[in-house]
């Protein structure tokens, strides 16, 4: 009897204790072209960890400690992996870049990581996006707005009907390397990183 709950404890305990990326993928159904909430988040698969837009300073803080370097005239903060802005104490930003230590630590929540090609991205993303490419450098935009409680794709931020609820992903793919930087923000910190 104790052999048996030996071992359901220790499967209990493991399965509790770690998360991939099929379980994510699980919790959270993604469509090609269609943004939810999640899709306003990183991941950091190795810590079970989840930064998202709204998060307190405080509570992202208690997760992956305290920021490596911040630039205070955007209130920009970058930590292990990622760099956060806060606007109010809260996540508004988010960026991954392929220049920081340990940068593949953080993945979005459809899985795209540094380094993946222009054909991933567009397979988990959809087709609606502005593209710009020079030389060997593709820079890609989606843009969604929040409306009734339901992500919508927009063209750009101009077509928002409330700027408040409008979301921008950025992405800079090298040709050679693939993904090399990412960045989801709210309209305000996209147009006017500032604040002013």
């Amino acid at each position: 009897m104790k052999k048996i709950l030996i071992v359901v404890l220790a499967v209990f305990l493991s399965a509790c204790s770690s998360t991939t990326k099929e379980t994510f993928a699980k919790e959270e159904s993604f469509k090609e072209g269609i943004f939810q909430k999640n899709d306003l988040a990183f991941y950091d698969l190795s810590n079970n960890i989840k930064i998202n837009f709204g998060m307190k300073k405080t509570d992202v803080e208690k997760l992956i400690g305290q920021p490596t370097k911040t630039l205070d005239y955007i209130r920009l903060f970058e930590y292990s992996g990622i760099s956060v802005h806060y606007r109010d104490d809260k996540v508004s930003g988010l960026i991954l870049n392929s220049e920081y230590d340990n940068f593949d630590k953080f993945i979005t929540p459809r899985g795209i990581k540094m380094g993946d090609n222009l054909d991933i991205i567009i397979s988990k993303y959809g087709n609606s996006f502005i593209k710009k490419e020079k030389y060997n450098i593709i820079t890609l935009t989606y843009f969604f707005e929040k409306v009734k409680g339901e992500f919508k794709t927009i063209t750009s931020f101009k077509e928002a009907r409330d700027t408040k609820n409008a979301y921008s992903l950025s992405m800079v793919i090298l040709k050679d390397i693939g993904l090399s930087y990412l960045m989801i923000a709210d309209h305000l910190y996209s147009t006017n990183p500032t604040g002013k």
